[in-house]
């Protein structure tokens, strides 16, 4: 894919992002703030009040139960990759993953999949969980398990305030984009390349965290600008 064409395919699958309401409310849920049960229009203000006392967060409390039981504490290659077993534990330690496990661990049990991203680095490939709030996956075909796209998003917060930078992947690059912001004028678009060893080592790793999928022809939209 050209650089050029990032920010048209990146506005496409921000504009059909998948289960985007069910993510924002399950992620309400689990902040406590619970849907009122119902009650008749006619309804006291002492009923409400009950109904509004009456919400308790276990949301929370049974997934920090499941989650504080999944840890993984070492690693054990098996046939021929023994040879790499110390290599790929290195990585894990590097990564600081012993504390960043945890996070992938809660967002997979708060919404059903999570997603680890693994690119280059300088000295080791640098993993990072990411929340399916902030990021899908997009395949041409339901049943293909292996994605054409993915896209990041955070909020950057820059002396003009909060600004939304997207970073979208595919099987050759890494492309940087920020949201069209008139006044500030043409932002620029940044391209890392993943072609490298640990980049192809991350594609086994993230093959089974691709769940959400969208038809790819079905995308639409024009909201970003690339440099």
């Amino acid at each position: 894919m050209r650089p050029a064409q990032s920010s048209e395919v990146a506005a496409r699958i921000e504009a059909v992002w998948p289960d985007r309401a069910r993510n924002n409310r399950i992620h309400r849920y689990v902040q406590g703030d619970h849907d009122l049960p119902f009650a008749p229009r006619s309804a006291r203000r002492a009923y409400r009040w009950l109904l509004d006392r009456s919400r308790t967060n276990w949301c929370r409390l049974l997934m920090q139960l499941l989650a504080q039981n999944l840890f993984v504490d070492g690693s054990r290659a098996l046939g021929d990759d023994q040879a790499d077993e110390s290599l790929g534990w290195s990585h894990w330690n590097e990564n600081g993953l012993a504390r960043r496990q945890a996070e992938v661990h809660r967002a997979t049990l708060k919404y059903g999949w999570s997603y680890v991203t693994v690119l280059p680095g300088d000295t080791a490939p640098v993993i990072r969980g990411v929340s399916p709030r902030n990021m899908t996956a997009v395949c041409a075909d339901d049943a293909d398990p292996w994605p054409i796209y993915a896209l990041h998003r955070k909020t950057s917060w820059t002396p003009d305030g909060p600004r939304q930078v997207y970073r979208l992947f595919d099987d050759q690059a890494v492309y940087t984009l920020y949201e069209d912001e008139p006044a500030v004028g043409r932002p620029a678009s940044t391209t890392r390349n993943t072609d490298s060893a640990s980049a192809r080592w991350c594609g086994s790793l993230m093959r089974t965290t691709w769940t959400p999928t969208v038809p790819a022809w079905s995308l639409r939209s024009s909201k970003f600008r690339a440099g």
